[in-house]
């Protein structure tokens, strides 16, 4: 029951973060940005996990997995909200690098998390359902976000993807 939890949870934790990729990268677009615009602002989910990540990782070991999910969870569904309140592109800026460091540290506990549940004899089979939840997430995110895009527009999908970064939080 509590690796099926940690799997739901992931999928909605990571359809937010895979959604708002393609969501910012399309908002950019439509707000005239420049492919540069585009890479940078995408490359600034990258930039603070890739400096941040070992720092992450102890943290998690000293202090377990629960607090450092729920805040991920609330500061990922705070980036991915973030431009539906505040439209334009200082607001895609911020979000894009809130968004990556939630997520990376989102990414750090729940691993941390199925391996402590984990018997070794379960854990390559556990990690695989963990696997699992990331491909349907890594489907459901980008879908679900060029369809509300398509039907009502960035801000909307962007608030509906802050929604579901909630879900773990509320789990």
């Amino acid at each position: 029951m509590r690796l099926a939890l940690l799997v739901a949870i992931t999928v909605f934790a990571h359809t937010a973060f895979n959604g708002s990729r393609v969501t910012v990268s399309l908002y950019a677009l439509s707000l005239q940005s420049s492919p540069l615009t585009v890479g940078a602002l995408i490359s600034l989910y990258s930039v603070l996990p890739m400096l941040l990540s070992v720092h992450a990782g102890r943290m998690i070991d000293r202090v377990g997995t629960g607090r450092p999910v729920l805040l991920a969870s609330l500061a990922l569904a705070a980036g991915v909200g973030l431009p539906a309140l505040l439209p334009g592109l200082p607001a895609l800026y911020l979000a894009c690098a809130v968004i990556g460091l939630a997520f990376m540290v989102f990414h750090i506990a729940i691993q941390n998390a199925v391996a402590s549940i984990s018997p070794p004899e379960l854990r390559a089979v556990n990690f695989s359902w963990l696997a699992l939840g990331f491909s349907i997430s890594g489907f459901l995110g980008p879908t679900t976000a060029g369809l509300v895009i398509a039907g009502a527009g960035h801000r909307t999908a962007l608030a509906i993807l802050a929604v579901s970064a909630l879900v773990p939080a509320l789990a």
